[in-house]
């Protein structure tokens, strides 16, 4: 894996400073000795050598992961990523690696969990939309919950849709049985969610904490947070593959242990357990734009 050192430092060398440069191959030097304990995490059919250039895009699109103070917790988060299957890089829109109260922390993207449930063979189906103002929008309650959903029709261009404001979100989650687990939130429903459980929040001087206003990709990318918590609503009550239950727990939290085979819940601190303390850079990630990007080229 020579090449992984060169990818890190070897062109970069003239444009960045010496510590970044040292840090990257201090990185890629890791790898190269994580990269059998990755493999013995890893599902089936899915290659180490893979999630290892995936880690060395992701410090180039993120150097500041490179500068926090828990490193362990950097490959703590990628075996995470091994055990899951899941790609941490952020154009895929599968899992992300982002900094956290000076440490890496696992976020499984909705998407992450999407292919997680269909990889299972449980499910058959999954729906995840985002309801704007003008479409036709009925939630039934009952034994039998339906989410009746018609967007507006537009005569303009397509991308005009993105301009209505969103009013809510749902999932539908459909299993091998005919079986179906609706989940729909109202957008200031989802608002409550987030202003109870945001992890990201500013640092507040008076109380020495990070419980000022919630910052990060609750407040820069809203539209992807809110599907994902729909979506996870709705699994919680579907079949549940092993690796799903595995993805919901350690979503994110700080993975503290290396250990590739230990069950993930018993290697983890979840994020509300994370002692305070300042954040190196926001988590920004935006699946709208990661969809684009995803279609224009070829991900593999």
């Amino acid at each position: 894996m020579s090449n992984l050192r060169d990818r890190a430092y070897g062109q970069q060398a003239q444009s960045e400073g010496k510590e970044l440069v040292a840090a990257r191959a201090t990185f890629a030097t890791g790898l190269d000795r994580m990269t059998d304990q990755f493999a013995a995490a890893m599902p089936s059919g899915i290659e180490a050598k893979q999630l290892a250039r995936d880690a060395i895009t992701l410090v180039q699109l993120q150097p500041k992961l490179l500068q926090l103070k828990d490193q362990r917790s950097l490959y703590g988060a990628l075996m995470t990523c091994a055990s899951l299957g899941l790609r941490p890089i952020p154009q895929l829109g599968l899992a992300y690696v982002v900094p956290f109260k000076g440490r890496a922390q696992f976020v499984c993207g909705y998407k992450g969990l999407a292919q997680l449930a269909h990889r299972s063979g449980q499910l058959r189906g999954i729906t995840n939309r985002i309801v704007r103002r003008g479409d036709l929008y009925v939630v039934a309650g009952g034994d039998a919950e339906e989410i009746i959903h018609k967007p507006k029709q537009h005569t303009e261009r397509p991308d005009d849709r993105a301009e209505l404001d969103p009013v809510a979100y749902y999932a539908i989650v459909r299993d091998q049985h005919q079986g179906r687990y609706p989940h729909a939130m109202w957008r200031w429903e989802v608002e409550d969610h987030r202003d109870q459980f945001a992890l990201q929040r500013e640092w507040n001087p008076e109380t020495r904490r990070n419980d000022g206003a919630v910052k990060g990709p609750w407040v820069d990318h809203f539209d992807a947070m809110a599907l994902k918590t729909v979506l996870k609503f709705a699994l919680r009550v579907a079949p549940q593959s092993v690796e799903m239950q595995r993805a919901i727990i350690a979503d994110e939290s700080v993975r503290v242990e290396l250990d590739p085979v230990a069950p993930i819940e018993s290697q983890i601190i979840p994020a509300d357990e994370i002692p305070d303390g300042d954040d190196v850079v926001d988590a920004e990630f935006d699946d709208d734009e990661i969809e684009r990007q995803v279609r224009a080229a070829d991900p593999t």
